[in-house]
């Protein structure tokens, strides 16, 4: 990293630094960089009144297109839709919600949908997301839990319940999310990075 560039993160967080708040930045979902080959990873979700999920999740993600009334993803799997409304959508048995609002009216399959999918006879909440460039990410959370957060200066402090905790340096490069590793798992100094999505 040059000076330049510390410089510019420092600025970046010194009015949240000197407001003793939560960065802006850190809000929201995200999604560790690393995977299992069979697309186990982690997501964190951070809130404004200090609470954070933390989640092992199902991940895929690829290119995807709609023709006519179905989805195609990599591989030529094909799904059926239907919009039953700007802000709903049925992906085969799945009846999704759309969050926030539509990004494009002319492409109503834009954006982040929720549901409820069911898997060998459990309700779970799935996440689907398509971007404009063709790329789609599907999350599905297999173990969650609620915990909560602290920030001290550049220190991040992470309790999540049935956990160890996560205790040091925290750093946001544009959509990278570096924070202190578990040590359950990995040596204290060894950070985890997480992309925003």
């Amino acid at each position: 990293m040059t000076m330049r560039t510390r410089i510019t993160i420092g600025l970046t967080l010194l009015p949240w630094l000197l407001a003793d708040q939560p960065p802006k930045q850190l809000l929201g979902h995200w999604l560790s960089l690393e995977r299992t080959f069979d697309g186990i990873a982690e997501t964190m979700t951070f809130y404004k009144d200090g609470t954070v999920d933390s989640s092992i999740v199902y991940v895929s993600d690829g290119a995807y297109r709609v023709e006519g009334g179905e989805l195609v993803f990599l591989q030529a799997q094909r799904v059926k839709i239907e919009f039953t409304g700007l802000d709903q959508l049925r992906i085969g048995e799945s009846v999704m919600r759309r969050q926030g609002a539509a990004v494009d009216v002319k492409r109503p399959i834009l954006g982040e949908w929720v549901g409820m999918l069911d898997v060998e006879g459990k309700r779970r909440e799935a996440r689907y997301l398509f971007y404009p460039d063709g790329r789609s990410l599907f999350v599905m959370p297999t173990l969650q839990r609620t915990g909560k957060y602290t920030i001290q200066g550049l220190t991040m402090r992470v309790e999540v319940p049935d956990s160890l905790v996560r205790e040091g340096e925290f750093r946001i490069e544009g959509d990278v999310l570096t924070v202190p590793g578990w040590r359950a798992r990995q040596l204290p100094d060894t950070p985890d990075k997480y992309r925003r999505y």
